[in-house]
C-alpha cells in the first residue's frame, strides 16, 4: 500500500508538470502568434501608407503637350512657377480626364449643330488627345520605375518610389517588440486599374445629351476603364478621385480584355518585411512578409472660373441681318464670303510685328469661306468652357437675341461656373492686338445694312492652347479692351488698321511670374468685329 501511494503521487507531480509544460507552450505560441499577426497589420498599414504616398505622387506629375499645354492626371490651376509663359503668367494644366470628356462634348456639339467643321476641329482635337494621352501613360509608367521621376507644376522633382517608402518607413508604429526591417529593395511600384471604379469627372449635361448608357456612368460621373464611344471614337477614362483612396488590391489588373487602351491611373504597392523574433526562449526565429496594396490617384477639378468671353462688336451699333448668334452662322452673304486674308503675327503680337499669312486647319487656305473661319473661332471658344458646358443652354444661346442699340455696343457670351451661356452687353471695347501664334482674318465683301457697307474682322486669341505652339500668351484670353494707360487719342470708332495708340494693354507680369488676371475675370477668347467702310 505504501508504495502504491508514492506512484500515485508521482504521477500527480508528473501531470501537473506536464500541464505546466503544455501551458507555457501554448503561452508562448499565443504570444508569438499574436506578435507576428499584429507585425502583419502593422505592416499591411505601412504599405497602405506607401500606396498612397506614391498615388500622390502620381498625381502632381505634369508634363507639356504640345498641342493642349501642360496635362496631368489632375487639374491645376495657374499657379505654378514652371508652367510660365513668355508674358510672365502661369499657365493651367488640364487632367486627362477633363481633355477627354471635352472632346468628347465637342463631338456631341458639332453633331447637335450638325456642323462640318466644327466635326473636324472635334476630330483633329481627338487625334491629338490620343497622342498627349499615350505621352501622359508612358510617362507615369516611366516615373514608378526604381530611379524613375517626374516634375511638379514648380518644376520641383517627384520621385514615386522614393515617396512610397518614405511613407511606409514613417508609418512602422511598432506595438509587437520585434526587430523589423524593409527588405532594401523588395519595394515595387505597378500601375494599372481595378476594374468597376468611378471618376470625378462629370458626363455631358444635361444626361440626355451625354449619349451613353447607365453602365457607363455613376450618379452623373463617368465610370473608369470602360469604353464611353462616341460616333466611331474611343473614350477610356482613368479613376481618379476628389481624395487619393484605397482599393482592393486583389482586383488589380494591368490590363482588361477588349479594351482599346488605358490610362493606368492605379498604383500597386508591394513590399518584404523582415521580423526578428523569439518564438521561446533563447531560440530566434525569422520570418519575412510580403504584403500589397493600391491606391487611386486624386484628380483636383479645375473650375476654371473665366474660362473667356465670346464677343461681337458693333462700334457703329446693331448691323441689320445679324440678330442672335444663329444668323452669325447662317447669314448667306457673310458664310460665303470668301476671307481677305488669314493671318497669324510672328514673332509676337501685331502690331509691331507683322501679320503672316496662314491657313487654319481644316480649312482649305487663307482665303476660306468666312463661315468657316467663324465656325473655327466658335469652336476656339466652346473647347475654352470644357466638359461640364451645359449643351441646353448654349443650343438657348443660339436664339438669344442681341442688341438693338444703335450706339456702339458689344453682346458678349460668357460661361457661367456651371456650364450655363450668359449673355450680357457691354461697352465695344478698345481695338486689341492679335496675340502672337493666334490669328484674325477679315471680310470686306460681307454685310450692307442702312446703307452702310461692313467689313468683318474676326480676331482668335485662343485658337492654339500651349506654350509650345500658342506663343507668348499660350493660347489664353487676353484683355477686355480697356483703353491703353493715358490714351493720347480716342479711336475712330470703324478703324480697321490696328494703330498702337487705338489699342487696348494687355498686361505683363511680374518676373516671379503671377495668376493671370483673366483666370478670375472673363477677357476675350473671340472677338467678331462689324465695322462701317
Amino acid at each position: 500500500m505504501r508504495c502504491k501511494r508514492s506512484n500515485c503521487g508521482n504521477m500527480l507531480i508528473l501531470m501537473t508538470a506536464l500541464t505546466a509544460f503544455l501551458i507555457l507552450a501554448l503561452t508562448l505560441f499565443v504570444i508569438n502568434f499574436v506578435r507576428f499577426t499584429g507585425s502583419y497589420h502593422e505592416q499591411r498599414s505601412a504599405t497602405e501608407a506607401a500606396a498612397i504616398g506614391a498615388a500622390k505622387a502620381l498625381s502632381r506629375i505634369v508634363i507639356e503637350d504640345q498641342n493642349f499645354g501642360f496635362i496631368s492626371l489632375s487639374d491645376y490651376a495657374p499657379t505654378g512657377r514652371a508652367t510660365t509663359a513668355g508674358d510672365n503668367y502661369f499657365m493651367p494644366v488640364t487632367g486627362i480626364n477633363t481633355l477627354l470628356a471635352t472632346v468628347r462634348l465637342d463631338m456631341i456639339v458639332a453633331d447637335l449643330l450638325n456642323d462640318e467643321v466644327l466635326r473636324q476641329y472635334a476630330q483633329l482635337d481627338y487625334q491629338h488627345a490620343m497622342q498627349a494621352r499615350q505621352a501622359l501613360s508612358d510617362k507615369l509608367q516611366a516615373a514608378v520605375k526604381p530611379n524613375g521621376f517626374g516634375y511638379d507644376i514648380d518644376g520641383k522633382k517627384v520621385e514615386p518610389l522614393n515617396d512610397a517608402i518614405a511613407a511606409y518607413k514613417s508609418n512602422q508604429i511598432r506595438l509587437s517588440g520585434l526587430k523589423v526591417r524593409l527588405i532594401p529593395g523588395s519595394m515595387t511600384l505597378t500601375l494599372g486599374c481595378v476594374p468597376g471604379l468611378t471618376t470625378n469627372t462629370q458626363i455631358p449635361y444635361p444626361s440626355q445629351f451625354a449619349q451613353m448608357d447607365q453602365s457607363q456612368q455613376d450618379n452623373l460621373f463617368y465610370k473608369s476603364f470602360i469604353n464611353v464611344p462616341y460616333n466611331g471614337k474611343d473614350f477610356v477614362f482613368a479613376a481618379t478621385a476628389d481624395d487619393v483612396t484605397l482599393v482592393d488590391f486583389r482586383q488589380f489588373t494591368t490590363s482588361i480584355a477588349g479594351l482599346p487602351y488605358l490610362t493606368p491611373s492605379i498604383v500597386r504597392c508591394e513590399a518584404d518585411e523582415e521580423f526578428v523574433g523569439n518564438q521561446q526562449p533563447g531560440v530566434t526565429s525569422t520570418r519575412v512578409v510580403h504584403s500589397a496594396a493600391c491606391a487611386q490617384p486624386a484628380s483636383i477639378l479645375d473650375k476654371r472660373p473665366a474660362p473667356g468671353a465670346f464677343m461681337l462688336s458693333f462700334p457703329n451699333g446693331a448691323v441689320g441681318g445679324i440678330s442672335n448668334l444663329l444668323d452669325l452662322m447662317t447669314n448667306p452673304k457673310l458664310v460665303k464670303s470668301p476671307a481677305d486674308y488669314t493671318s497669324t503675327p510672328l514673332p509676337g503680337d501685331f502690331p509691331p510685328n507683322p501679320l503672316t499669312p496662314d491657313s487654319l486647319p481644316v480649312l482649305v487656305n487663307e482665303k476660306a469661306p468666312y463661315g468657316q473661319i467663324l465656325r473655327a473661332a466658335f469652336y476656339s471658344w466652346l473647347r475654352r468652357g470644357g466638359h461640364k458646358v451645359d449643351v441646353q443652354s448654349l443650343e438657348n444661346a443660339f436664339k438669344t437675341a442681341l442688341s438693338t442699340s444703335n450706339t456702339p455696343h458689344s453682346d458678349i457670351f460668357e460661361f457661367s461656373s456651371d456650364g450655363s451661356v450668359n449673355h450680357r452687353v457691354g461697352a465695344c471695347p478698345w481695338d486689341l492686338p492679335t496675340s502672337n501664334k493666334q490669328w484674325c482674318a477679315m471680310t470686306g465683301l460681307s454685310l450692307s445694312s442702312g446703307g452702310q457697307e461692313f467689313d468683318v474682322l474676326t480676331n482668335d486669341y485662343v485658337f492654339q492652347p500651349g506654350r509650345i505652339l500658342g506663343g507668348i500668351h499660350g493660347g489664353e484670353p487676353l484683355g477686355d479692351g480697356a483703353p491703353p494707360p493715358n490714351p493720347k487719342t480716342v479711336p475712330p470708332p470703324n478703324t480697321i488698321n490696328l494703330n498702337p495708340q487705338f489699342l487696348g494693354a494687355y498686361p505683363v507680369g511680374p518676373a516671379g511670374g503671377a495668376i493671370r488676371p483673366t483666370y478670375t475675370k472673363n477677357g476675350v477668347a473671340v472677338e467678331v468685329r462689324f465695322m462701317s467702310r
